[in-house]
């Protein structure tokens, strides 16, 4: 009978080193994997199809049942307790130093919701995935900023590798009785509202979806590792993809191979604007949901962006440009009452900048720029009107 390796802290560094400082371009150990690629070949190009699987996810978690919401805010309700029951944490976040907010499209619903009698074209707005900002008062002393930053990291990872085993344990452990987020039959109606979704892709050039709760096949097909994305030390332009057995200082929740898988990247940095004045840096720790596309020839694994929890370095501009403004003072508490979170989204003056920063500011794809400026002209008819 084979034993399962129990990874230490020790073990995991040790591998992750081993992995960064690989002359070879891939590597395996104990049935983990590592691979190293140039910064570009690591950015997920299939778009439209990760786009479409992530509107579909979104949609099954808020558009069906109220009580799928669960599946999505209580991360982020869980993620306040934890900050909460960290002493050091707790204090910056009362001391106003610390800001936990949710942004995008599911910030504008919360914060508009009961206005679509009134503002018809917000019911237009579709939800997505959970987008998290962390954001850390970049004015401290820099000693001070790493520390609540490193402490963050920590505390987004432990609560991440929890709810993702809560998730592993609801959806695919095979004896869940009902003591989660969601009853037994609240999961199986879940699973075929997603899987319905799904399904609208319909058969094309490229192929079909097959969902993760279609059956045992389909979920092991899904299964993946989680992993972290590192630079490499020893090659200039290349980063290193890594599975990992487990996040750093969560040894006691080790990460199950299944469709549900988190990442965390601390590679990325870019130039926010044409002019290069605002950069982009930050963490970004995510879980997605992993689907297959088939087709007659080949299948592939496509995933679907479910939480996004971002945490920008002391150099981010939108960062600076939220802390030069004061804007921690114009974020609102929205209580939903199906899950009992108290969620802190933008107000309608910070929505506005945001949009208008995201247009006329940043650069964009092409793709969003139509479906922002139709946001920002109705927040401004809003305003006008309120």
């Amino acid at each position: 009978m084979n034993m399962q390796k129990i990874w230490t802290h020790d073990d995991r560094e040790a591998w992750v080193a081993l992995a960064l400082s690989s002359e070879e371009g891939r590597g395996t150990q104990d049935g983990y994997n590592f691979s190293h690629m140039e910064i570009e070949q690591g950015v997920f190009i299939d778009e439209d199809n990760r786009g479409f699987l992530t509107g579909s996810l979104a949609d099954a978690i808020f558009n069906n049942s109220s009580v799928f919401k669960k599946l999505s805010l209580n991360f982020y309700g869980d993620l306040l307790q934890k900050v909460q029951e960290n002493s050091f944490l707790a204090m910056n976040y009362r001391n106003g130093n610390l800001a936990i907010i949710v942004k995008g499209s599911n910030a504008y619903k919360l914060l508009l919701r009961g206005a679509e009698e009134r503002f018809p074209d917000v019911a237009k707005i579709e939800h997505s995935d959970l987008d998290i900002a962390v954001f850390i008062n970049p004015y401290l002393y820099a000693e001070l900023f790493e520390k609540i930053r490193e402490s963050m990291i920590v505390c987004v990872s432990q609560v991440m590798s929890r709810y993702k085993k809560d998730l592993d344990n609801m959806f695919f452990s095979g004896g869940y009785v009902g003591n989660g987020m969601l009853s037994v039959d609240e999961v199986e109606a879940f699973k075929a509202s997603y899987n319905e979704a799904v399904e609208d892709k319909g058969n094309d050039d490229e192929g079909y979806f097959v969902s993760p709760f279609l059956d045992d096949m389909s979920r092991n097909e899904c299964s993946r590792r989680s992993f972290l994305i590192r630079k490499s030390p020893c090659k200039e332009g290349t980063i290193v993809r890594v599975e990992v057995p487990h996040l750093n200082k969560c040894e006691r929740i080790p990460l199950r191979k299944t469709p549900f898988v988190v990442s965390h990247n601390n590679t990325i940095s870019f130039i926010r604007d044409k002019d290069g004045f605002h950069k982009g840096e930050f963490d970004l720790i995510r879980l997605r949901l992993n689907n297959m596309l088939m087709n007659e020839n080949k299948s592939k694994v496509v995933p679907a962006d479910f939480i996004d929890v971002s945490i920008p370095s002391r150099n981010d501009g939108q960062l600076q440009d939220f802390w030069d403004r004061q804007a921690v003072y114009a974020c609102v508490p929205v209580y939903d009452v199906e899950t009992s979170v108290y969620v802190i989204v933008p107000n309608l003056d910070e929505c506005i900048h945001e949009l208008h920063t995201m247009l006329y500011v940043y650069d964009n794809k092409q793709i969003k720029v139509e479906k922002r400026k139709e946001r920002l002209d109705m927040f401004l008819a809003i305003r006008n009107e309120c």
